[in-house]
């Protein structure tokens, strides 16, 4: 059971350092992508719920 649980745990780790290798390529092309990063961030709100039993109070 235990070596099962050992071999279970070396693949996710062998597979977590194949994710880290690939974000890391990722990271190494990221300034050549030119990605978007000037564009102003909008911000988008969230409508808030209004309970119609209460009077509105200006």
């Amino acid at each position: 059971m235990s070596e099962k649980r050992d071999q279970r745990d070396q693949e996710v780790f062998h597979r977590i350092l194949a994710i880290n290798s690939d974000i890391e390529q990722y990271l190494a092309l990221a300034p050549s992508l030119k990605l978007p990063t000037d564009q102003p961030k909008e911000t988008t709100f969230l409508p808030v719920p209004v309970d119609h039993r209460l009077p509105m109070v200006i």
